[in-house]
C-alpha cells in the first residue's frame, strides 16, 4: 500500500508515524508553573540534534488548540529538566501524560520525590539520567500547530548506579544499567533487547 500525505488527516498521520519510526527515547520534561509547583510531562517526539553545541530537540503539539503547559513555561521560564526514564518508571511517565489544569503539578498528584541540587530546578529522585537544559530556540511548524523546541544542555547527572564516574571522548555508557525505556505506536512501550555491536570501517 501507499500512504499519501494529502489523503490523510493530521491524526491519520501521526497514527503511522507513532507506529513506524520505533523505539522512540522519551524526554520526561519538569519545568515550573507559573504559581510555582512543578509541570511534567512526556514526549516521544525527541532527540539528539547538534554535540557542539549539545542540543536535544521535543516537539511539542497543541491541545484542543491551546499551547501545552510544557511549553508556556519553556518559553516563560526559559530552564527544563528533562529526564530519560527507566523501564522501572514506566507508570509514573505514563500517569504523567494525563492532562490536568495549569495550577495542578504532576508531581505532586503522582507523590513523586525530588532532588534540589544546585540547579535553578529539581529533578525526579528516581531517574538516572538528567539533562539540564536552556531554551535555545522554538520554530512553530504547520502555523503554529507544533513547536519544535530546542534545548541546550548545560548540565547532565548520570546515578551512581550507572557506574561512571569521568566522562571523556571514550566513554561507554553501560546502556543496560540504564535500562532505558522506548516509546512505540498506540499504548505500547518498549525495553531494549539484544545490543548489537559493529566496529566502524576505516
Amino acid at each position: 500500500m501507499w500512504i499519501e500525505r494529502h489523503r490523510l488527516s493530521s491524526r491519520a498521520h501521526y497514527r503511522w508515524m507513532t507506529h513506524l519510526i520505533v523505539p522512540r527515547p522519551i524526554a520526561w520534561v519538569l519545568t515550573r508553573n507559573e504559581n510555582g509547583s512543578h509541570n511534567l510531562a512526556p514526549f516521544s517526539y525527541c532527540n539528539a540534534v547538534t554535540s557542539n553545541p549539545p542540543i536535544v530537540s521535543i516537539s511539542i503539539g497543541r491541545r484542543d488548540g491551546e499551547q501545552k503547559d510544557t511549553l508556556r513555561n519553556l518559553e516563560r521560564e526559559r530552564q527544563a529538566v528533562i529526564h530519560l526514564p527507566s523501564v522501572e518508571e514506566l507508570d509514573a511517565v505514563n500517569q504523567s501524560s494525563k492532562p490536568l489544569p495549569p495550577e495542578i503539578s504532576e508531581v505532586e498528584a503522582q507523590g513523586l520525590p525530588l532532588v534540589q541540587d544546585d540547579n535553578p530546578l529539581p529533578r525526579l529522585a528516581s531517574s538516572k539520567a538528567v539533562l539540564y537544559a536552556s531554551l535555545y530556540a522554538v520554530h512553530e511548524i504547520g502555523e503554529g500547530q507544533q513547536a519544535l523546541v530546542l534545548c541546550q544542555v548545560d548540565r547532565v547527572f548520570l546515578s551512581d548506579e550507572l557506574g561512571v564516574t569521568e566522562w571523556d571522548e571514550k566513554t561507554d555508557l553501560p546502556v543496560e544499567k540504564l535500562n532505558p525505556l522506548a516509546r512505540l505506536g498506540g499504548t505500547h512501550f518498549a525495553r531494549l533487547g539484544e545490543t548489537l555491536s559493529r566496529p566502524r570501517p576505516e
